[in-house]
């Protein structure tokens, strides 16, 4: 990248810098303000009416930063990630394309999820099984994208 930026290239590295640095003095406060936007939208676009404005919204356009930052919690600051594993997983399937965890399976798209034992990937069935600290296990399908929860006794 050249310097000196021009004004949109230097307001978006500004605001990258920015949701980095949020995210890590924050962990929790990020995880679960992403995962309650991933949720509203995931429900807006079960409307049909609203079908078309789904792929210009803000949170569509930036999945591969949002992983980027997710990462780097996941680095930086795993026991804080743990502690929303759920939630996190909630966004990275959003943030991911299904059909390319089918294909290639969750290790090769996201390999830095995988580093939870809490986290299982079944390739025959293209299910991710993530265990919760409460006790519950979400079970997301990949074909669907659907998560259910099962929280035991």
């Amino acid at each position: 990248m050249g310097l000196p930026l021009n004004p949109a290239a230097d307001s978006a590295r500004s605001a990258r810098h920015a949701l980095s640095l949020i995210a890590t003095a924050r962990p929790p406060a990020f995880i679960t303000t992403i995962a309650r936007e991933v949720h509203r939208h995931t429900a807006l676009a079960a409307n049909t009416q609203s079908q078309q404005n789904v792929h210009t919204t803000t949170l569509a356009r930036a999945k591969a930063e949002i992983l980027r930052v997710i990462e780097i919690l996941i680095e930086k600051m795993p026991t804080d990630v743990v502690d929303l594993l759920v939630e996190v997983m909630d966004i990275i399937m959003y943030c991911l394309e299904g059909s390319l965890v089918k294909k290639k399976g969750l290790q090769e798209c996201f390999p830095a999820i995988c580093r939870f034992y809490m986290v299982g990937y079944c390739e025959r069935s293209h299910r991710i099984a993530v265990g919760a600290r409460v006790g519950s296990v979400a079970l997301y399908d990949v074909r669907t994208g659907k998560c259910q929860v099962n929280k035991s006794l």
